[in-house]
């Protein structure tokens, strides 16, 4: 699934101003190094398992938190310590650990 394939119809509009804000805010991550494109390639997967779990709920605080500029690891962090993972989901939880890791560090020694 690509990163703009993340519109769900749950009864309301598709173009709801949630959905227009999402839409804005991955076209803005267009321009990214090759790490940050895995990066998000891994939220894409996790996005995408969160549909397929039927955890719609979760997907919609996805899209709410990381169009409000919060900290996408710690987004996703947050959100699977509260759901039953899969076994993708669980793996997926790893490398965002690590991203969050990777984060720390960065902001003290760059």
């Amino acid at each position: 699934m690509s990163l703009n394939d993340f519109t769900i119809d749950n009864g309301y509009s598709c173009n709801s101003y949630l959905n227009t804000a999402y839409r804005h805010f991955l076209l803005t991550i267009r321009g990214l190094n090759e790490s940050e494109i895995l990066k998000w390639e891994h939220y894409s997967m996790i996005a995408d398992e969160l549909l397929s779990l039927e955890l719609y709920n979760e997907f919609e605080e996805l899209k709410y938190r990381l169009t409000d500029n919060e900290n996408p690891n710690e987004v996703i962090i947050d959100i699977l310590s509260r759901v039953e993972v899969s076994p993708l989901l669980s793996s997926l939880r790893h490398h965002v650990y690590q991203y969050l890791e990777e984060d720390k560090y960065s902001r003290f020694y760059t």
